[in-house]
């Protein structure tokens, strides 16, 4: 015999279901993404190239006066601007960061805007230029892969 009554309800508890299991898959596919922007951010830039294009006489000037920037003229790589790029969780999805207070000469400004005289029009150090992933446009290619709906529920969040 079929029951309306208890039919009724199981419809209702998988309906009451479909919020949270929208937002998990919405979650992992941002914890995929925000994966995919790192690995590829934390891939080394390619060697130097001679001559250097300089944001500025200046710069050209202070780095040779005092033996190259921080510790010398560096001949090796540490690798650390690039082990630096990090994703986690936080409140309402999944965050990309590079905390290295120098990272945005290397990888372009997070808007993909650069400001000032001294810079390109994406923030990169013009030494930098080709030699280094831009921050910007790794993101715009992994959020396109994103599912329409995904895509379109950001646009509207981010023009709030």
């Amino acid at each position: 015999m079929f029951k309306l009554q208890s039919n009724i309800k199981q419809v209702t508890a998988k309906l009451l279901k479909i919020p949270s299991v929208l937002e998990n898959v919405a979650l992992g596919k941002f914890r995929s993404a925000t994966a995919e922007i790192v690995r590829i951010m934390q891939q080394p830039g390619k060697p130097s190239t001679r001559p250097v294009d300089w944001d500025s006489p200046e710069q050209r000037v202070a780095f040779y006066a005092s033996g190259g920037f921080d510790q010398g003229i560096p001949y090796r790589r540490s690798g650390g601007t690039e082990q630096a790029w990090q994703h986690g969780a936080i409140s309402n999805g999944f965050m990309v960061s590079n905390e290295g207070h120098k990272a945005v000469f290397l990888y372009g400004t997070a808007s993909g805007v650069g400001t000032g005289s001294k810079v390109t029009s994406t923030g990169q150090s013009h030494i930098h230029v080709g030699r280094w992933p831009l921050f910007r446009p790794v993101v715009d290619a992994i959020v396109a892969k994103l599912p329409d709906s995904i895509r379109q529920a950001l646009r509207i969040e981010i023009g709030k």
